[in-house]
C-alpha cells in the first residue's frame, strides 16, 4: 500500500511539473512586427465578444508591445460635450503572451483568454 502511495504521489507531482511547465507564458508580440489577417481576424473576434462591440484592429496590432488597450468612444452631444447621463469609460487592456502552446490572447483582470492558433508571435527581449 505504501509503494502505491508512493508512486500515486510520483505520478501527480509528474502531472503537475508538466502542466506547469505548459502554463508557463513570457509577454510576447507580433512576428515581424505585424499580424496577419488571420490573425488579425482571430484577434477582433475575440475582443468583439469580450467588448460587446464590433473592434477594428490593424497590422500594428501588438507589433511593439505586449498590451493593446481598447477604449471605447462614448456618446456626445450637439456640441461635442459627453451626453447626458454618459461618462468616459475605462481602456479595456488585453495582453499578448508566447507559451509552448502558441500565442495567447487575455483582457486583462480577467481570465478570459483564447490561444491564437492563426498567430506567430516572439518573446519580448
Amino acid at each position: 500500500m505504501k509503494h502505491l502511495h508512493t508512486a500515486l504521489l510520483a505520478l501527480v507531482t509528474l502531472q503537475l511539473a508538466c502542466q506547469s511547465a505548459d502554463a508557463s507564458s513570457v509577454p510576447a508580440r507580433m512576428s515581424e512586427g505585424r499580424a496577419s489577417t488571420a490573425c488579425i481576424a482571430q484577434m477582433q473576434d475575440f475582443i468583439t465578444l469580450q467588448q460587446g462591440l464590433r473592434t477594428v484592429l490593424t497590422h500594428a496590432a501588438f507589433a511593439d508591445s505586449n498590451f493593446l488597450s481598447i477604449v471605447t468612444t462614448p456618446l456626445l452631444d450637439d456640441n461635442g460635450r459627453l451626453a447626458q447621463g454618459r461618462e468616459r469609460s475605462l481602456p479595456t487592456v488585453y495582453e499578448l503572451s508566447k507559451s509552448t502552446a502558441g500565442c495567447t490572447i487575455t483582457r486583462g483582470g480577467t481570465s478570459n483568454s483564447l490561444l491564437l492558433t492563426s498567430c506567430s508571435c516572439t518573446p519580448l527581449a
